[in-house]
């Protein structure tokens, strides 16, 4: 393997790694499902770029180096925030959020423009659109896994952005691979793929959908209401508990964002949900 492949595929590891890891933390797993998280989120990519291409068994099981990277990896996040977590305050704290936004972007990037590599290494006809759609499989696959075992929706359907970057990357440094040559064309791609998801962080950039209304609230419980609000696409928006509940509380939770960790009780159980789109 050449060395800016190697590094690369290390890099893109250890930080898919650390993104799986926090997601793990933030959905109160323990150390294994923190370790295996971790594990699945670095190494799931290129799993479907393997099967895709044929390769029986998949490179990450013949090849345990970056499987035991990531696990490493993902013991280290977990060491580091067991036993400095208050420096995080808390897994819905601006600084956790930060780490798990850039390692993911990180992430992205690198194992776009390495399914690209990929693609080019079969040197079978036109090679385009293989390159194209290896290099998007491999930086979201990962991640669409990691989502799914977590519970979420993945990522790639309604956010900031996430599979667009990756194609957008892809397609750059497929473009660029014939004329600036291999290593040129893989870090700007990579890149791109950073740069329009920083972007799309920062100004909150997502693509167009049709607004939806109205959400369906469960309360139960006679001492403490546990309320959880969904909207019609399926995203959960509260789910806490509180004994007395108040229409001013709920107008400024409502006024936030869809991440709501609240203060208070709220008893508004239809509003708008464009707000948060």
């Amino acid at each position: 393997m050449e060395p800016l492949l190697a590094v690369l595929n290390l890099i893109g590891t250890a930080a898919f790694a650390i993104s799986g890891a926090l997601t793990a933390i933030r959905k109160g797993m323990d150390l294994l499902g923190v370790l295996i998280l971790g594990m699945v989120t670095a190494v799931g990519g290129g799993v479907f770029r393997d099967l895709v291409l044929g390769r029986i068994p998949p490179d990450a099981f013949t090849d345990p180096l970056y499987a035991i990277v990531s696990a490493l990896t993902a013991f280290v996040v977990f060491l580091v925030l067991y036993f400095r977590l208050a420096s995080f305050r808390s897994v819905n704290g601006p600084l956790f959020q930060r780490v798990l936004l850039i390692s993911d972007t990180i992430g992205l990037a690198v194992f776009s423009v390495v399914g690209v590599q990929a693609g080019f290494d079969l040197h079978e006809g036109s090679r385009w659109f293989l390159c194209l759609f290896l290099g998007t499989i491999t930086g979201v696959g990962g991640g669409v896994l990691r989502d799914l075992l977590a519970g979420d929706r993945p990522y790639i359907f309604y956010k900031h952005i996430y599979a667009c970057a990756s194609m957008a990357g892809a397609l750059l440094c497929t473009v660029l691979w014939g004329i600036l040559g291999e290593t040129p064309s893989m870090l700007l791609g990579a890149a791109a793929v950073v740069l329009i998801r920083l972007l799309a962080i920062r100004f909150e950039l997502n693509l167009p959908r049709i607004p939806l209304f109205s959400f369906v609230c469960h309360i139960s419980g006679e001492k403490s209401r546990r309320i959880i609000c969904h909207s019609r696409c399926g995203e959960t928006f509260l789910m806490f508990r509180y004994a007395s509940v108040t229409s001013s509380d709920a107008a400024k939770v409502f006024s936030k964002s869809s991440l709501i960790w609240p203060t208070a009780g709220v008893s508004i159980i239809s509003t708008p949900s464009s707000k948060w789109w």
